[in-house]
């Protein structure tokens, strides 16, 4: 007779085979995934009891052990693709303890790897980073993957994300000089795109540009359509920055014909979204909705929920530019509905932010600060220093409106103070504009123009040229007013 343990054995040892089967469809091409997917949520009730069953034994059965090291590196792209990173991690975590355990340092540098990866999704750049250097120091002990640069890329887009560029770039520059050892264009071209990221986060779009061309460049080379349709998105929201719309628009453009000679429908619905960005900075609202909306359909039929949550945040963006504020509110509901059922916290953050400033405007201020406050605790807790320095700066601003002036400049001082640690010009130019004008509000006038002159050279740097247009007519305005008065004491 068959022993209980030997029938549940059987059972995950079955559906293990049925999951790695069905990946191995879904890799096939965009034609066997759909019968792929339903047949993996017909059988995912069975597939998440035999996993559970084999985690839940592991420390205590070997065999038991091994299968749930088995499970956590197969079939994890397609549970991805349906229930997001939350689902993948305790797989993921399951298969690095079994690994452990069995003393299959192999399987532990890989399952580390794919832990580092999924906590860079959900913007936990911390453990990302605990992950990766774990990884790669296995690695090095095996003598296996030694000069693999994807590791040292991954570490530098964790460090990029916390706002530490030295060591992100040190990461990037490792990476691409590892891929020129080993003739690996492709690989250059994908690290070379995340240097120029740093880039243009810190302002110098005229290096951003460069770099992010000479990615495009070397993804012809190496015959990559897929990333150069992404690099040609950075460069096109590179050139959005800097106000220089046709070409962004030309650069999504040929992204977008990318991803329809690819059949590709996550590329399309990202550069979709793109293009309608581009269309609503020109104030072209209608257009910019027309793309919104194609680009949410798109992704819906991705199946890519990271994407449809920001189509919904760029719907709510056109609604609120339209006055349209309940119609917004419901957008950047839904769309923090999806960042908090992906686990994506830096996205919660973002529509935690978005919703604050919707409740500002309907004066609703009580609401709003403890919106923004959520999102402030969110990018504290993932060591995003951009976001942290935003959102105090949206209290700042909800302070200012209230004309609570004293306080309103103590949160623009932290706003700029950790803009400037990171290198983040263009929010140095926001912050010191908003500090001038609550200075302007208290009547300190030196400190005041103090403020301006530091907006205006932060926008100059970082070619803001409709901000620094408005700061310099601003400043123009002031030292005229301060004259006639010099004259009327005269």
């Amino acid at each position: 007779m068959v022993s209980t343990r030997e029938a549940h054995l059987r059972h995950a040892r079955h559906y293990y085979a049925v999951l790695a089967d069905l990946q191995d469809a879904s890799d096939a091409g965009e034609a066997q995934l759909a019968s792929a997917l339903a047949q993996f949520d017909a059988s995912w009730g069975q597939i998440q009891r035999s996993q559970h069953w084999a985690s839940s034994r592991l420390t205590h059965d070997q065999v038991a052990a091994a299968l749930c090291n088995a499970y956590a590196g197969v079939g994890i792209p397609l549970v991805d693709l349906r229930f997001g990173v939350e689902v993948v991690m305790p797989w993921l975590q399951a298969g690095l303890q079994a690994a452990e355990q069995l003393g299959h340092l192999q399987g532990v540098s890989v399952h580390l790897t794919h832990l580092g990866v999924a906590a860079l999704r959900i913007g936990a750049y911390q453990h990302a980073i605990t992950c990766l250097e774990r990884a790669m120091q296995i690695g090095q002990e095996l003598g296996v993957e030694a000069d693999d640069p994807t590791n040292q890329g991954n570490l530098g887009i964790a460090y990029a994300n916390l706002g530490n560029y030295p060591k992100a770039i040190r990461s990037y520059e490792a990476a691409i000089a590892l891929c020129q050892r080993r003739n690996d264009i492709r690989g250059e071209a994908i690290w070379s795109g995340n240097l120029a990221n740093i880039s243009n986060d810190t302002g110098q779009f005229d290096r951003a540009i460069t770099t992010y061309t000479r990615a495009v460049a070397l993804s012809r080379q190496s015959s990559h359509r897929q990333n150069e349709a992404n690099h040609l998105g950075n460069l096109g929201n590179v050139y959005l920055q800097i106000g220089a719309y046709q070409d962004a628009i030309q650069c999504h453009e040929e992204a977008i014909s990318i991803g329809r000679e690819l059949g590709d429908r996550q590329t399309l619905a990202h550069h979709t979204g793109n293009l309608g960005v581009a269309h609503f900075e020109l104030g072209q609202h209608d257009v910019a909705q027309r793309y919104y909306g194609e680009a949410l359909h798109l992704a819906r039929e991705a199946y890519d929920r990271r994407v449809e949550a920001k189509q919904l945040g760029n719907l709510g963006n056109l609604m609120l530019v339209k006055g349209r504020l309940d119609e917004s509110m419901v957008y950047y509901t839904q769309a923090l509905e999806i960042m908090r059922t992906i686990g994506y916290q830096l996205g919660e953050a973002t529509q935690l932010g978005n919703m604050a400033l919707v409740l500002r405007k309907q004066g609703l201020i009580a609401e709003a600060r403890t919106y923004y406050q959520q999102a402030l605790d969110i990018s504290r807790r993932l060591g995003d220093q951009q976001n942290e320095a935003i959102w105090l700066g949206g209290i700042g601003d909800l302070l200012a409106e209230q004309d609570q002036h004293e306080q309103a400049l103590a949160y623009y001082e932290q706003s700029l103070e950790i803009s400037k640690r990171v290198g983040l010009v263009r929010l140095q130019g926001s912050f010191s504009f908003n500090l001038g004008l609550s200075l302007a509000a208290l009547e300190r006038h030196k400190e005041m123009l103090v403020a301006f002159e530091q907006s205006r050279t932060c926008f100059q740097q970082s070619s803001a040229f409709q901000q620094l247009a408005h700061v310099e007519q601003l400043l123009e305005y002031i030292r005229e007013a301060l004259r006639q008065n010099g004259s009327a004491h005269n």
